[in-house]
């Protein structure tokens, strides 16, 4: 466990140099989000920057655990180092030097944004900045267009949390395992993965049919914390892994 004070943000590095930028930050929202919020994700691709991002979520619970379980897992056929970031982010800060953390990003208001932002109020006479209605206009319709995106999120969180209720109930301690590369050692990459997590017993490979596996652990409760979070997991960069309970 890194030694540098537990914080919001957690640093990745060793990260593959090749991936574009917008499907490595896909790939790390997809790796991140089963572990809470995530208030921003920041890859750039400037030589200094290379192989290395960072995650910033909405409380330091939800870091820790990413740290814990992602720290050595292969991403794009690289294993990849995790810590707390050094410093906070400039989204934290901006939440905390107006003198509130808020924990929700749907509690902060459309006037609250602005100001954490920086963006100057309309109705402040002693502003330099005036604005045309059609700016106005446009602010609002960014708002609408930011409730409905939420708005939308919420939903699909909500019918995700009504199929993992559902599925719940047909939990097993074995994971069955596809769409695994024909091609490489994926015994040992699946067991790099999933060993570490709580009750791991053991791979099964399929003789005649690499794309298939079996994961054993020793309860149900065991096998559905490695599913959640490593279901989708890109195990080489055309290959995401389905993971289902085994029947």
């Amino acid at each position: 466990m890194s030694a540098i004070p537990p914080n919001q943000t957690i640093y990745l590095r060793n990260l593959n140099e090749k991936i574009r930028k917008e499907e490595l930050k896909e790939t790390l929202y997809n790796l991140c989000i089963p572990f809470g919020r995530i208030m921003d994700i920041v890859a750039l691709k400037t030589m200094k920057m290379r192989g290395q991002a960072f995650v910033v979520f909405w409380d330091i619970s939800s870091a820790t655990n990413a740290l814990r379980h992602l720290n050595g897992v292969e991403v794009y056929e690289k294993p990849i180092v995790v810590e707390y970031a050094l410093s906070k982010s400039v989204a934290v800060m901006r939440l905390e030097n107006d003198g509130e953390l808020v924990q929700k990003p749907e509690n902060i208001s459309a006037a609250r944004r602005k100001k954490l932002l920086g963006i100057s109020d309309t109705n402040d006479k002693s502003s330099p900045l005036k604005r045309s209605k059609n700016q106005v206009s446009d602010d609002e319709d960014n708002d609408n267009e930011q409730n409905s995106k939420r708005n939308k999120r919420q939903a699909v969180e909500n019918s995700e949390s009504k199929a993992d209720n559902t599925e719940s109930n047909n939990a097993s301690p074995i994971l069955f395992i596809e769409n695994l590369p024909r091609t490489g050692n994926c015994e040992e990459k699946l067991k790099e993965l999933f060993e570490k997590y709580d009750g791991f017993r053991g791979v099964r490979m399929i003789s005649g049919k690499p794309e298939i596996a079996f994961v054993d652990y020793e309860t149900a409760s065991q096998a559905a914390e490695a599913k959640k979070i490593l279901s989708g997991f890109k195990i080489t960069p055309s290959n995401s892994l389905s993971i289902k309970f085994a029947s």
